[in-house]
């Protein structure tokens, strides 16, 4: 009961965030734009949640926060870029499970930050094939990965690239002050204590009350 209200909880935080933004409007939907936990709850779900848990969590969470903001906005709840998202936080995914369980902060900020590198490029990618204002080559394929289209007002590609990156290992350090000692603790192996064997001997003084053990004669005793 416990873990399914922490699914819900992550699931609803996740949906909330992304609102903030688009219902907030103006300047504030400019700073949150690509400032989300969704790339965290991936990252720490594949390494560190149960196996149940680990995949239907953060795309429960990507799934039903996607449906929300674009009823919100008024798009369609299901559309090709929807599928693109969703294929670049698989592929994060997978990069994670490849380090479930490691002990090492570097690898899950390592993770993090060649996740955040797939979806930019990948997205990004999608994006100047679609979209005929970028030229059908290599020169629009690199605009589209760093100036982006000169739209009036609207900051270069690379600057929603920066700011995934910080929140995403803004996030992602949260989930790791959050879940790495616990799972630290949970993988520490357990404490052996050594089994003595008792003598025959030793019960009976033990038992007798007797304070020092049986005397050993180093020679025959002679009658």
């Amino acid at each position: 009961m416990r873990d399914v209200a922490a699914a819900v909880l992550i699931v609803a935080a996740v949906a909330v965030f992304r609102l903030a933004g688009p219902l907030a409007g103006g300047e504030t939907a400019l700073l949150l734009a690509n400032i989300s936990p969704l790339a965290a709850v991936v990252v720490g779900g594949a390494i560190y949640m149960p196996r149940r848990a680990a995949f239907m969590v953060p795309f429960g969470a990507l799934f039903v926060s996607t449906l929300v903001v674009n009823a919100v906005r008024g798009w369609p709840l299901i559309s090709p870029y929807t599928a693109v998202v969703a294929l670049c936080f698989a592929l994060v995914f997978a990069l994670a499970w490849l380090v479930r369980g490691t002990r090492r902060v570097s690898a899950v900020l390592g993770v993090t930050v060649a996740g955040t590198v797939i979806f930019y490029v990948l997205s990004n990618t999608v994006a100047w094939f679609f979209e005929p204002a970028y030229a059908p080559s290599a020169a629009g394929w690199l605009q589209a990965q760093t100036v982006g289209l000169p739209i009036p007002g609207a900051p270069p590609a690379w600057w929603f690239f920066a700011k995934s990156l910080a929140g995403d290992l803004l996030f992602s350090s949260l989930m790791i002050a959050v879940c790495h000692p616990r799972a630290q603790r949970a993988a520490a192996p357990e404490t052996v204590v050594p089994v003595v064997p008792v003598l025959a001997s030793e019960v009976s003084v033990a038992e007798s009350g007797a304070v020092c053990a049986p005397e050993v004669y180093p020679h025959p005793v002679h009658s």
